[in-house]
Formats: C-alpha cells, structure tokens, sequence
C-alpha cells in the first residue's frame, strides 16, 4: 500500500511489498518467519517462533519448554506428523536451521527464554528415605520414588497446573511422615511447603505440628514455627512452614498436615472432600 501510494517504507517496518506481484506474478520469498508470544494467554499455545517454506515448516516451542517441530507440507499438510530428527530428513531440517538462525538475525530477534517448570534447590534430605503413615492419592502421588525429598520444587513464576508430577496430594485425609536425620549434617531448619488454591478445592492445612524424636521413637512436639506465602503465576499460593531445628539430641523428626476435611460452606464443592498438596521436605 505505501508503494503505491509513492511514500519510503519506515526503516523499521518489517514485510515485503507485493505492489509488483499483482502486475507480474512471481515468488517474494523463499521462507517466512513467525514468532508467537502470548504464553501463558487465552489461547494456552505454546510461545514458539518458525520458519515455513512452500514445501516444510520448521517451529521452535520454548519458554517452559524446548521441544522442536518439522512438517513436510506436502506429505502431511495437516501438520500432524512432526519429522524433526528423522535421518531421512536430516540435510532438509540442517538447511531449514540455517535460514531459521538467518531470519532471526535479520528480525533482531534471537532471545528466546527456557523458563523451567522446576526449580532445583539445596536439600540436606535429598532422597531420604521417609515413611508417610498414609500413602498419597494414585492419582496424585508425585514422579519417583521420594518425590517429598528430590531437590524438585514448583517455579512458582511458571504457568502450572496442580497435576505437576511435583506435588502429592490427599483427599480429606491428613499427612504425616517420618525420616531420619543425620546429626553430621548440622541441619538449621525444616521447611515443608503446601499448596494453598481454594477455587479448586485445595486448601493449605488447618496446621502443620514438627515433632523431634531421639533413638527412642518418643517424638516431642517443636516450637517457633513460623508461615509464609509465595504468589504462583497461576494464581493461589505456595505455603511455607519454617522451623528451626537442633539436631544435637534428635535423630528422628515426624510432621503431621491437618487436611481440612471438607470444603466449607460457601465453596462451589461445599461438603466435599478437602484435598492438601505438598511438593518438597526441606531440610536446610
């Protein structure tokens, strides 16, 4: 349009003019470069940016994950076959990653984020063994064998949903587990972090008691607990229980979750099972 209305096409405007392929028909571009942004949105696709050709497209998803795409339009133009890292596609997906790299340069468009769904972080209880007097939901029952204590917690600035493999979760009943504790490894603090998201029928528990315990399995409840909140992107919050702890006399500690048993009234599921999630045993 501005070509034929005579006027410089802005510096920063991006696209080809095709005033000149109405009159004389012929192909503007070997490729064409699309980037979409809007993740975690109403639309809930995934942020990825491509490259597509006449005959193949190539697509990068990335930001929480980093999984690539390539289609052969031609062979499969509903797109429902990725043949990425195919060795018979292998020369054609090579080209395709170089005038992907090209057009991003030309765009100024080359960050992309890796936004991870989980955060690794320093547990001195690093798959311990516990012992839950209750075995969580199958349904939700975390990834592993110790998912409480695998250094894995939610990145709370990542859109998730509740189903991540890194929470367990109990309907209506409470939760209550054991493990040991080395004195050599002159631990601080105890932390255990619930989630606290309401509208969906998972509420933090009533309380969270910390028992300490010698060789004698004589648990003695421990003091000073303090709470604190952590906003999720999702919405709701990740709930903190903190306690400071000695380990001079204590070989054994014990936690016990009050579910709150039903939803309370009011609540779009009022009368309902109550459900509490935990995704990660701290000790620190």
């Amino acid at each position: 349009l501005l070509e034929w209305a005579g006027i410089p096409t802005p510096q920063q405007m991006q696209g080809l003019s095709f005033a000149s392929y109405i009159d004389t028909p012929k192909r503007l571009r070997e490729a064409t470069y699309y980037h979409y942004f809007e993740y975690p949105g109403e639309h809930s696709v995934k942020r990825h940016y491509g490259i597509r050709t006449e005959n193949y497209k190539l697509i990068h998803y990335y930001f929480d994950i980093d999984q690539w795409e390539l289609f052969d339009l031609k062979k499969d133009p509903q797109e429902m076959n990725s043949v990425y890292n195919k060795p018979e596609y292998k020369s054609i997906q090579s080209d395709l990653l170089i005038k992907l790299n090209k057009m991003r340069q030309e765009y100024r468009d080359t960050s992309d984020v890796i936004l991870p769904t989980y955060l690794i972080i320093p547990n001195k209880a690093l798959d311990v063994d516990y012992e839950l007097t209750k075995a969580p939901s199958p349904k939700y029952c975390g990834k592993g064998t110790h998912p409480l204590t695998d250094g894995k917690i939610e990145n709370p600035d990542f859109k998730l949903s509740v189903l991540n493999d890194n929470w367990i979760g109990f309907e209506k009943d409470n939760m209550e587990l054991s493990l040991p504790v080395n004195a050599s490894e002159n631990i601080k603090e105890i932390e255990i972090r619930f989630l606290d998201m309401p509208d969906s029928w998972v509420f933090p528990p009533d309380s969270v008691l910390f028992y300490g315990s010698a060789e004698d399995n004589n648990y003695k409840p421990m003091l000073n607990q303090t709470i604190t909140k952590e906003k999720r992107l999702t919405g709701g919050y990740i709930v903190h229980y903190l306690m400071p702890f000695s380990s001079k006399n204590i070989r054994k500690i014990k936690i016990k979750a009050i579910n709150h048993g039903v939803c309370p009234s009011g609540h779009p599921g009022e009368g309902k099972p109550a459900w509490i999630f935990s995704d990660e045993l701290i000790l620190r």
